[in-house]
């Protein structure tokens, strides 16, 4: 009889394994990834490494490396994301995963009173004093989350330069952790103000506070919108302006323009068409931080 021999050599599939630098982060963190996977003979063929709801979304670098700056920037409120790594042969395929816990920052936000708005930016008069109150919530709607917050204030009543006059002490709250605040700066400051969670996240919001000597509101004589980035839009100038309400007018009454923003002007067109050159009415009605209301109307030169 004959004899036939049958050599036998492994087949090995990979062992697809890998770390995360943290399983536990804040929405808005990034982590990195070592890959560890191993081998007995031959190469990994294909590597696919995706990352639930993460940026980027997969990475398939051959041969691995270490993968930095993986960021997940959701959700607003805890939520566990799977990390799967399948690493492929000639031979086969394996399959690793792991979980991330990423947690909400808290909302904060700060408003100022006796306005009590929520602006990036307020105007006060230079002598004058406004009230900051800081609010902080883990829930995206702002809904009180019952958690005691402390609130960290910069610049602070510390700061050595005295021109910030930042007070939490007229509340009888603990200095410095305290949602209530005044602030009375001598020069235009933005204040700061951050808090941690629960969870472990912080979060932190600003606004800035332009002191100057007196409010006051104009519009120019006179505007030229010929491309030339001179004097190309025709806006409300002034301090001081909270709320506002302009117009233009041409010389048959018709409204070419208005806003409610000074930071929209007008380019000098009506119904997508260049105006003419000619004297406009205007008439502008604002209310400023003191609460003064002013009513002011006049006429502008549109210069071709």
């Amino acid at each position: 009889s004959d004899t036939q021999w049958i050599h036998v050599v492994p087949c090995p599939q990979p062992s697809a394994n890998f770390d995360i630098s943290k399983d536990t982060i804040c929405t808005g963190e990034c982590i990195s990834i070592t890959d560890n996977s191993t081998i007995g003979s031959g190469a990994i063929l294909y590597r696919h490494l995706y990352f639930q709801d993460g940026t980027p979304s997969i990475d398939t670098t051959l041969p691995p490396t270490a993968i930095t700056n993986i960021c997940f920037d959701s959700p607003s409120y805890p939520y566990t994301f799977t990390i799967t790594l399948i690493d492929t042969n000639a031979f086969g395929a394996d399959t690793v995963t792991h979980t991330i816990l990423v947690n909400p920052k808290p909302a904060i936000s700060i408003a100022t009173t006796p306005e009590s708005i929520l602006q990036d930016t307020i105007t006060l008069l230079l002598g004058t004093c406004v009230n900051l109150t800081a609010t902080a919530s883990i829930y995206p709607n702002g809904q009180t989350d019952g958690y005691p917050y402390e609130f960290f204030w910069t610049p602070n009543q510390f700061s050595p330069l005295p021109d910030f006059s930042l007070n939490c002490d007229s509340t009888g709250v603990t200095v410095p952790n305290c949602p209530y605040t005044t602030a009375c700066p001598k020069t235009t400051t933005c204040y700061q103000v951050k808090t941690d969670a629960i969870n472990g996240c912080s979060n932190n919001d600003s606004v800035c506070i332009k002191v100057v000597k007196s409010f006051d509101i104009f519009v120019p004589s006179a505007f030229s919108p010929n491309g030339d980035g001179y004097n190309d839009y025709l806006y409300v100038r002034g301090e001081g302006i909270k709320t506002m309400d302009f117009a233009v007018y041409n010389r048959w009454g018709q409204k070419v323009f208005e806003s409610t923003s000074q930071a929209l002007g007008w380019d000098g067109t009506f119904n997508g068409e260049q105006a003419n050159s000619a004297v406009y009415d205007w008439y502008v009605k604002a209310t400023l931080f003191n609460n003064k209301q002013v009513v002011q109307k006049g006429t502008t030169t549109l210069i071709r």
